[in-house]
């Protein structure tokens, strides 16, 4: 996708209220091109205000989402759900904030910093719930100063719009466009595109795109060893079946020290799992796919990967137990399998080991699991 494929009917005020901003400090700044130059890794953000709008319930209960782009690359994808304005009893959720992360970096920085200057961004809604923005602004973090030096930086690259004024409609219904509002902007779109470099604003198409990512959960209060030394391979399967993603999991067994006096005692700690439905959200991203874009999602598979084992006890340790998984499309609750402290599914190469208590509260021992979106349904896979 690049933004010479898009329509480019320039969204722009009326020439005397144009000449009215020109002379007001609220006017919005020309883009500082030069601010661009970090010597060291750094990120973009955008926010966009509606707590100023000049029109009436500016507010949207729908998804915005912000799509980042260098020429026809997308280098992240962010969410927003519902925007609130002038929401007195919690200023934080004030407007709508996006800092995206970046889908990986071939100079091995951190997913949430990027080199990459974005040509354009897109914006967008999944609904007729109009929101008004009257102006969106463009920040530039750094963590080092122009010399090199570390320092915590932010810059302000542009904005576009004022508070106020005239701003910008993003509706999938175009009869948004009446009083006030007819007032305060050109239209409604379901879409809106700002080209960074020619410092405008457009009428945009909508990428359509929406963000996923899976949690597993691995903690079963009445197992123990539920944790697994074998690498897990998750892969994540498009509506036409491709293969969007797939990652190889390591695990790696700590080095725990004994915790009591037998040898049980401290095998049970070493392979116990910490991954629980309590504390998806600060770890999750190890487990699964984390800000997975993709225009949908049919299937999750869990599988065990290659693992050689030397006696019976190591196939009882290599069993890895799912708990239960959940997959979210825009940070919402897309699918759930299986249920905190229920029936899970044990991932093993030695299906024999499906005894005792993991046969009680699992329903079975298998090499992977493929989990079906749309029918929120399971089923056994080959282990990859």
């Amino acid at each position: 996708m690049t933004s010479r494929n898009r329509a480019r009917r320039r969204i722009a005020a009326p020439a005397a209220l144009l000449l009215a901003l020109a002379a007001s400090a609220a006017h919005a700044d020309q883009v500082d091109m030069s601010a661009y130059y970090d010597p060291g890794p750094s990120r973009f953000g955008f926010r966009v205000y509606c707590d100023q709008s000049a029109v009436s319930d500016a507010q949207t209960g729908n998804t915005l989402t912000l799509s980042m782009w260098n020429g026809s690359e997308l280098i992240s994808l962010a969410p927003h759900v519902g925007v609130e304005c002038n929401a007195w009893y919690d200023p934080n959720r004030n407007n709508a904030s996006f800092t995206p992360s970046v889908f990986g970096d071939a100079h091995g920085l951190p997913m949430d910093t990027t080199n990459h200057k974005p040509t354009h961004i897109v914006i967008e809604t999944d609904g007729d719930d109009g929101f008004f923005a009257d102006w969106i602004e463009m920040v530039q973090y750094s963590a080092y100063d122009e010399y090199g030096g570390q320092a915590s930086r932010t810059r302000k690259i542009g904005q576009w719009g004022a508070p106020g004024g005239r701003g910008f409609c993003l509706s999938r219904d175009p009869n948004d466009l009446s009083r006030d509002w007819a007032q305060a902007s050109d239209a409604c779109d379901a879409a809106i595109m700002i080209d960074i470099a020619q410092d405008g604003v457009f009428t945009g198409s909508p990428v359509e795109l929406a963000q996923y990512d899976v949690r597993i959960d691995c903690v079963h209060r009445d197992l123990t060893r539920t944790e697994t030394g074998a690498p897990i391979v998750l892969s994540i399967y498009a509506d036409d079946g491709g293969l969007l993603a797939t990652r190889t999991i390591q695990h790696y067994i700590d080095n725990v020290q004994p915790n009591g006096p037998t040898y049980d005692q401290w095998r049970d700690q070493q392979f116990a799992c910490d991954m629980d439905e309590s504390n998806w959200y600060p770890q999750f991203e190890f487990y699964g796919v984390n800000a997975l874009p993709a225009h949908g999602v049919a299937s999750v598979v869990i599988a065990m990967g290659d693992y050689q084992v030397y006696d019976e006890e190591a196939k009882l340790n290599a069993r890895y137990c799912i708990d239960q998984v959940l997959m979210t499309r825009n940070w919402v609750q897309n699918a759930r399998w299986g249920g905190q402290d229920g029936s899970g599914w044990c991932l093993t190469h030695w299906p024999e080991t499906w005894t005792g208590q993991w046969a009680a509260l699992s329903v079975g021992c298998f090499g992977g699991v493929d989990f079906e979106i749309a029918t929120q349904d399971w089923l056994p896979a080959a282990a990859r």
